[in-house]
């Protein structure tokens, strides 16, 4: 069992690396938008969707990592 929660982990640092680097560049697609507000809005809400997504991720990853510590 903890070689199968030991590759969920992974997967979820994976997962939340993958996520980051999305936020990473809509952050650049907000600095070079040129002020363009529709742009601007969709760029905001995606964020705050991947944040929300980077939270649960990590939320997982905390669960996971404490079963690996529990096995």
């Amino acid at each position: 069992m903890s070689d199968e929660l030991e590759a969920a982990l992974a997967e979820l640092n994976e997962a939340r690396e993958k996520l980051e680097a999305v936020r990473a560049t809509l952050t650049q697609v907000l600095d070079v938008s040129g002020g363009d507000q529709a742009v601007v809005e969709k760029a905001k809400a995606r964020l705050e969707r991947i944040d929300d997504d980077v939270a649960s991720v990590e939320r997982a990853i905390t669960e996971v990592a404490r079963q690996v510590v529990g096995a």
